[in-house]
């Protein structure tokens, strides 16, 4: 073991609400982690401390007691394990997800999913857009939280847009790769997006419309061949695709690099790997998931690096309110374990004989370093809990002594 052998790739910001649905390549609506701003190569544990201090605190707010809390953190590292371990020998990890065909049957998850696959993806679109003289435009409300661009802002959005900007960016060997073409990536509209997750503060962020890829009913069927393919080419109509576009600063991660031992050279190897804070939150996403979005990518634009990638018409998040007793929280506790164990062992950085499952495996593979383990993230869990709520207090009394009343 050495001091980097549990790295992999982690998300860097591993809390509850940073799960949810979307749609995958395969036609299928998955439930996994959709935030990789602070995505990086790092000790695992991270990711496992961040996620059992949400967990402890979700279980408090939902009215279970602090030993059903700690039961739930330990529930937690339980199941991280065993799914680790299962993957020993195999390669089950690169397609295993979260979706309804895999949660347990009624339970709270397994309901959730359900109803999302059955959504129609079109009326995503038709929320944000309306039909005009000009064709297909965003709907530029407050209720949107859509705005208008300044036309040098949307000048320069276009521009890396272009066949040799974004579009480049894109896998062209892979599952379901979008093949370029001009119409396909023809951006019909653009919108900044306000008012959008507490990490976005501070940042920019827009809505691109592209025109997206022809689609015809009859291209499923056997019988449709390429002579029908072309007759109907012109009846075909496009699947309009909403971008997400959220500029890309440098995760805190990198801080913490910087504070490390110079010795170590962590920083120097960080910013030697990750030049473009764009492509690293993408190749995290790559990395990470099974079935990525195709339309995950990076743009330069204004000399800025951008994130991009598909609202997907499936986006949604689950209602952790709902889950008040011990069962119900243990059984989403158990998901959502095998979704972070997954990601670890999908996005290993390691080969073998040092693959992130073997070296857990090592770790982690007797019962007694186990228990050990999962009795240390759950004290990690709660006292850093008790340390946010200490924080949060210091800073409410500063910010009511320096800027009055909140």
């Amino acid at each position: 073991m050495q001091r980097t052998s549990t790295w992999t790739w982690v998300t860097g910001d591993q809390h509850l609400s940073n799960f949810g649905a979307f749609h995958a390549r395969d036609g299928d609506v998955v439930y996994g982690l959709n935030d990789f701003d602070e995505a990086v190569i790092y000790d695992f544990q991270v990711d496992v401390w961040r996620v059992a201090v949400s967990i402890y605190n979700h279980a408090l707010t939902n009215g279970l007691s602090p030993a059903k809390a700690e039961s739930a953190v330990e529930t937690f590292c339980d199941a991280y394990v065993n799914v680790v371990r299962n993957y020993i020998g195999n390669d089950n990890e690169q397609l295993f997800e979260i979706k309804a065909s895999t949660t347990p049957k009624k339970t709270a998850l397994h309901e959730f999913l359900k109803k999302l696959q059955s959504k129609d993806e079109d009326k995503a679109v038709l929320k944000f857009t309306e039909r005009t003289g000009e064709g297909l435009r965003f709907v530029k409300t407050k209720e949107n939280s859509l705005e208008e661009v300044d036309g040098d802002i949307e000048e320069a959005i276009r521009e890396g847009f272009l066949e040799e900007g974004y579009p480049a960016t894109l896998p062209k060997v892979a599952w379901h790769a979008i093949e370029y073409s001009g119409g396909t990536f023809e951006v019909l509209d653009v919108a900044r997006r306000v008012g959008s997750g507490i990490g976005s503060f501070g940042v920019d962020r827009f809505y691109v419309l592209l025109a997206g890829e022809k689609r015809s009913a009859a291209a499923d069927d056997d019988a449709y061949d390429a002579s029908d393919r072309a007759k109907d080419e012109d009846k075909q109509e496009r699947r309009a695709v909403i971008l997400d576009v959220k500029e890309e600063p440098s995760p805190a991660a990198r801080d913490a690099f910087e504070g490390t031992s110079e010795s170590t050279g962590d920083a120097a190897w960080f910013d030697h790997l990750f030049k473009n804070q764009a492509a690293r939150a993408v190749k995290a996403q790559r990395a990470i998931t099974s079935l990525t979005d195709p339309y995950a990518g990076w743009a330069k634009i204004d000399g800025r690096d951008f994130v991009v990638r598909e609202r997907s018409p499936y986006k949604g998040s689950f209602d952790l309110d709902t889950l008040d007793t011990f069962k119900d929280f243990g059984e989403y506790v158990e998901q959502i374990a095998a979704a972070t164990a997954t990601s670890h062992v999908r996005a290993s950085v390691g080969e073998a004989p040092a693959r992130f499952k073997e070296v857990i495996d090592a770790a982690l593979g007797t019962s007694y370093a186990r228990m050990t383990w999962a009795d240390s993230v759950a004290r990690v869990a709660k006292e850093y809990r008790e340390q946010v709520l200490l924080d949060y207090e210091c800073f409410y009394d500063y910010a009511n002594a320096t800027a009055g009343p909140i």
